[in-house]
């Protein structure tokens, strides 16, 4: 038994959605929870959590509304993974490590993801995205919320605190590992997405958000040895950058001075005091 719950902005996608669960979903009960955003000005937080409230099944799935469902019967093949009482939350794609510095989950070394998902790219192009796979479901620390499926449980709702529609979905990968859940990333499950993630001015705000109310948790990993392979010189430079991109020199700052306190000799430090004095 499965609650579907979809946050929408688009009658034609979510209609072109509804009509494509319908024939691809299998033999199991389910239903269906728009939330019209549309007449409302919802957080993804909330109008998920909005979502929540009035699902009835024990387990719920968060979809995106521009996507399409390649694999018949996924109905079944969800439920089935849930028969492991570990396993809190299920993604189609994720991150098998978390660092104390904000970024996005897919721009971690290749070998530290998990993806199976056909991505349409800002350029036309499509990518067939499969990799990362040992076994036909893999823990994560975090996932993408292109489709987050969740158990059921009280004690685990999405974070209200983070505006907008970002970082919702590392949010509740985090708050599951907090209460002992698993997140892993299912294999026999095929959708496709029709847009991309942006990096925007809003993303910026809400990864620094994040990282303020979950800072004692992190950083997270599958294996301590798996922390080894990520350089926190290369992802605080990084997120510096979209914060000077998006002209959000308050948190460039706030994240220049961690910068500076483990690696105090870049020359660069120049170019950036400047910046923040201009």
């Amino acid at each position: 038994m499965l609650s579907i719950i979809i946050c929408s902005i688009s009658h034609k996608f979510f209609n072109s959605l509804e009509e494509n669960i319908k024939t691809s979903i299998g033999d199991i009960k389910h239903e269906l929870i728009k939330i019209d955003n549309t007449r409302h000005n919802y957080s993804i937080a909330k109008a998920y959590n909005i979502g929540i409230k009035k699902a009835k099944f024990p387990h719920l799935l968060f979809l995106h509304e521009d996507i399409l469902f390649h694999t018949k019967n996924w109905g079944p093949v969800l439920l089935d993974c849930f028969k492991e009482p570990e396993i809190g939350v299920i993604g189609v794609a994720g991150s098998k490590v978390k660092s104390k510095i904000p970024s996005p989950w897919w721009e971690y070394p290749s070998d530290l993801l998990v993806k199976n998902i056909i991505q349409h790219r800002p350029n036309d192009t499509i990518e067939r995205l499969h990799f990362g796979f040992s076994e036909d479901i893999e823990e994560t620390v975090i996932i993408d919320g292109v489709f987050i499926a969740v158990r059921k449980d009280e004690r685990l709702r999405f974070n209200e605190r983070i505006p907008g529609f970002h970082s919702y979905d590392q949010c509740i990968s985090l708050e599951a590992r907090k209460i002992g859940y698993k997140v892993m990333v299912v294999r026999k499950i095929l959708i496709e997405h029709f847009s991309n993630g942006k990096l925007d001015a809003q993303w910026v705000k809400s990864s620094d958000q994040l990282h303020d109310l979950y800072n004692k948790d992190l950083p997270q990993a599958i294996s301590k040895s798996k922390l080894r392979n990520v350089s926190l010189k290369d992802k605080i430079k990084r997120y510096m950058n979209l914060c000077k991109m998006v002209g959000n020199k308050a948190i460039a700052f706030k994240y220049w001075l961690k910068y500076i306190k483990i690696n105090p000799l870049d020359k660069q430090n120049i170019s950036w005091l400047k910046y923040f004095l201009k």
